[in-house]
């Protein structure tokens, strides 16, 4: 695998890669790594149900813990 690192200031929707003469009409995988958070939410930071009980529990007062049978006629 033949790597490239370079540094940009991204101010058009288009990437400039240094001699891409050496690299053009070849498959890339483009990963970029920002140095602060973009504003906009991405669907994995969005929260769900799981992260709203973790941030803020619930917790259920019962007289009794429910048997095997009960929990499985449920």
């Amino acid at each position: 695998m033949y790597a490239v690192e370079f540094e940009t200031d991204l101010v058009r929707p288009y990437i400039q890669v240094p001699d891409f003469e050496a690299v053009a009409n070849r498959h890339a995988r483009v990963i970029l790594l920002l140095s602060d958070r973009v504003n906009q939410s991405t669907p994995s930071e969005k929260e769900d149900a799981i992260d709203a009980l973790l941030k803020k529990p619930v917790h259920f007062v019962q007289d009794h813990f429910l048997s095997r049978d009960e929990a499985n006629a449920r």
